[in-house]
Parts: C-alpha cells; sequence; structure tokens
C-alpha cells in the first residue's frame, strides 16, 4: 500500500517458483525480483546494481557484485573494502546480504559488516536513488545520508524465516 510518503505491505511468496534443486542456499525466494522490478516500471532505463549476486540473474544491462567468483558477477569484489564504480554511478541497487554469521559460515565467508555496506553503496548510488535491503532486520542507517520510504515483509513458505525489504532513498 501506498499513502503518497511510505510503502508498506507483506508478500507471501511461494517457493515451489524456485527449481528443485536450488542453486545457493539463502537464494532469492519465489519470484522476487519480479515483483520487486514491478516497483520500478522504469528499470530498463535505470542503471542497477546486484550487491551479492550469489544465483542472481541480473537482466542485460544490470551489474552485479559478489566476493565469491563462483557466481560470476560482473565484478568480484568485497563491498566493504570499496568497489571499484565512480561515485553516484546507480540508480537502483539490490542488497542481499547474508543474514547472520551462521549463513556467511555456509557461504565461507566472513559475516558483512552493514554499515561498512551502507556506506559504500550510499557512495556509488545517486543522490535520490533507491537502496533494496532484503534482510532480516532493519539495518541501521544514519539518517543524513537515508530516507526510508517502504518496508515490506516477505514470508516465502513454512519453515522459513520471515525477510522484510527496506527501501531507502539516498540523500545528497
Amino acid at each position: 500500500m501506498w499513502d503518497g510518503k511510505w510503502l508498506y505491505g507483506f508478500w507471501m511468496i511461494s517457493r515451489r517458483h524456485l527449481k528443485a534443486s536450488a542453486p545457493i542456499y539463502g537464494q532469492y525466494p519465489g519470484n522476487y525480483l519480479d515483483r520487486i522490478r514491478s516497483l520500478f516500471p522504469d528499470t530498463e532505463r535505470k542503471r542497477t546494481l546486484h550487491l551479492f549476486k550469489g544465483s542472481v540473474e541480473p537482466e542485460q544491462g544490470e551489474q552485479s557484485v559478489d566476493i565469491d567468483a563462483r557466481w560470476q558477477p560482473t565484478v568480484v569484489a568485497d563491498v566493504e573494502r570499496g568497489l571499484p564504480f565512480s561515485n553516484a554511478t546507480f540508480d537502483l541497487i539490490y542488497a542481499d546480504p547474508p543474514y547472520s554469521h551462521a549463513d556467511a559460515e555456509h557461504y565461507g565467508h566472513p559475516m558483512v559488516d552493514r554499515k561498512k555496506v551502507l556506506r559504500e553503496a550510499h557512495r556509488v548510488l545517486v543522490p535520490g536513488g533507491t537502496l533494496v535491503w532484503l534482510d532480516t532486520m532493519r539495518p541501521m542507517y544514519r539518517k543524513q545520508d537515508w530516507r526510508q520510504w517502504g518496508v515490506i515483509g516477505v514470508l516465502a513458505g513454512t519453515n522459513c524465516r520471515v525477510r522484510a525489504i527496506s527501501l531507502f532513498a539516498r540523500l545528497p
């Protein structure tokens, strides 16, 4: 629901849309990307970046970053240590970091520092651009850097964690 200033809602996304042999633990649920992209109908005109790519298949022209080369991102990089992009390069960023230390261990990498990731996302996002953050918690953010304008709960099925999409606009 959109009230003119704030978007909020709850999505129940079926897991049946996933392939029987999901390529990665904790991947986006069902038709998540189709749903989130529907919020940005002019996405094909936006410069888009996927942080923590994993098994996501970016659309044509979208960039992707992952610390793990086996997922074949556009760029192999550690987001916390800096992205190889100029300031204000992207209009839209999707981020789906590991949710816990146990998740990060499962991926074979250390847990990310959400504050550092938010700082780097702020640097490469244009003022007014959108950060779509999927997580099991709302990340701590600096109000002078970000304006949160939405939240959508996401439930993928039974015995699954409830996640939330936090929508942020980059402030100048």
